[in-house]
């Protein structure tokens, strides 16, 4: 089998797709339905190094990679069935202490199924030496069982005093165990697909590596009801590389199927049609957003990100019209909506207005109020294109911070007097000098006793702020 996962992505196989007389495999997919899934029996907390875990396992090293550096996150979830969780704490110990507390042949068999499962590929060799070195009585000797250098290269640094150490960790891997006794097979469906191993294997490294551990002409995948109408299309795109779905929320079930399942090519063909705005709706761009963010992180999903955004930019440039929608979105479409160039408003004073609008419909608190427009939607609000009346609505308002919104007022009047060198500045700030393309109505030039007036006032605010100890 050719190891070239793209190999095959121009060609299209739909007519062999679940064709016994083109396949040389029996793809047995168990459908579970959510109403009987396992409950959940308990969660265990283990502090762990992600530098450590990341080290010596592919799996825990995208499981720590996909966007939780960028998101601040520091714990991270696996599920796991109540079976697992004895040889899984094994496996986890291993990768700390590169030694084993089992010996007994099953226990270590177990510990190499749930190594194979989180790809420890150190800890796999170790309990096949183990296994190859059984003696009399089921029990082991470990100190035969001595780790090879030429293979496991820095595999031998004893880092088990850290294991679960409060003190010694920079991630939180939480366990959620499920209880196997309710899990009911009868409420399987069963379907079998015939498929070839070749195409699947090609266009999947998660399909090259099922097909790879065994000679056996059949293997199994396990999936939720509500995955099956997403898996099988991905199934039938990896033969024919198209879909037959239309709508944004099934494209969008098949874009998940192919990130479970690792396959590329789908991936990019779902994210190019869900960027199509005939396809995405506001509905499923605020769905799409509310997802958690080692999704919305994750490189492969950075362009749909991106799009959803812009999608935001455009369709509510409008924010008079949309007023009441656009107070509903979340701050990065806000941020994105304020950014654009083309935004249509009366003047700029409505973007202010609608800034303060926002805070209050999204924050109840006047501190955290203020901290969003100062560190987050301020520098987006051009200031030197505002009114009279807006900029002293802006020294006057509650919800700016007062040394915050001086600063900007004083470079507003700073530019109409042509006493700042706008064009030496940073890109990011420079960008608040620069006129939107809609305005309705063009800002006034500034008299001078308006601008001596306001000055005046200003340095009367600022003083009182500095007596109150808040600049």
């Amino acid at each position: 089998m050719q190891s070239n996962f793209d190999v095959f992505d121009h060609g299209d196989f739909g007519f062999a797709f679940n064709n016994r007389n083109f396949s040389d495999r029996v793809l047995r997919i168990y459908i579970y339905s959510e109403s009987t899934q396992s409950p959940l029996a308990k969660v265990k907390t283990l502090y762990v190094s992600s530098a450590i875990l990341a080290g010596r396992s592919p799996f825990f090293y995208k499981l720590f990679s996909n966007g939780m550096r960028e998101s601040a996150q520091c714990h991270a979830i696996l599920r796991i069935n109540a079976s697992e969780e004895v040889a899984l704490m094994e496996v986890l110990k291993f990768m700390y202490s590169n030694s084993l507390t089992v010996t007994t042949s099953a226990a270590v068999l177990d510990v190499l199924i749930v190594a194979d499962k989180f790809d420890v590929a150190s800890c796999m060799r170790h309990c096949s030496r183990l296994l190859r070195n059984q003696r009399e009585f089921d029990v082991f000797d470990h100190r035969m069982a001595v780790l090879d250098s030429s293979e496991d290269g820095c595999d031998h640094d004893d880092f088990g005093f850290t294991f679960n150490e409060s003190n010694l960790f920079d991630r939180v891997l939480r366990m959620y165990i499920f209880s196997e006794s309710t899990q009911a097979p009868s409420a399987a469906r069963v379907k079998t697909l015939y498929i070839s191993s070749a195409i699947l294997g090609a266009k999947s490294p998660f399909f090259y590596k099922l097909f790879s551990n065994s000679t056996q002409c059949q293997a199994t995948l396990q999936i939720k009801a509500s995955d099956e109408a997403g898996v099988m299309e991905l199934l039938k795109f990896m033969y024919s590389n198209s879909l037959t779905v239309t709508t944004a929320y099934a494209v969008f079930d098949v874009l998940m199927a192919a990130h479970k399942f690792d396959v590329a090519s789908c991936m990019r063909h779902c994210c190019r049609l869900l960027s199509d705005p005939l396809i995405m709706t506001p509905e499923f761009a605020l769905f799409y957003l509310d997802l958690p963010s080692t999704i919305l992180t994750t490189e492969a999903f950075h362009p749909l990100t991106v799009a959803v955004r812009q999608f935001f930019a455009v369709h509510y440039k409008d924010i008079t019209r949309f007023k009441d929608e656009s107070c509903e979105l979340p701050l990065d479409c806000v941020e994105t909506l304020l950014a654009s160039d083309d935004l249509q408003v009366v003047s700029e004073d409505e973007v202010f207005l609608f800034v303060v609008d926002w805070v209050r419909a999204h924050y109840d608190n006047m501190k955290d109020r203020r901290g969003i427009i100062r560190m987050r939607l301020g520098k987006y609000i051009r200031f030197p294109y505002m009114t009279h009346k807006g900029l002293w609505q802006a020294m006057c308002s509650d919800e700016c911070d007062r040394c915050f919104v001086l600063g900007e007022v004083a470079e507003a009047l700073l530019f109409k007097e042509n006493e700042l060198p706008v064009k030496r500045m940073r890109k990011d700030k420079y960008r608040r000098f620069v006129k939107r393309t809609a305005y309705r109505y063009r800002p006034l030039a500034f008299n001078k006793t308006w601008i001596t007036l306001c000055i005046s006032t200003m340095f009367i605010k600022f003083f009182v702020q500095i007596i109150k100890g808040h600049c």
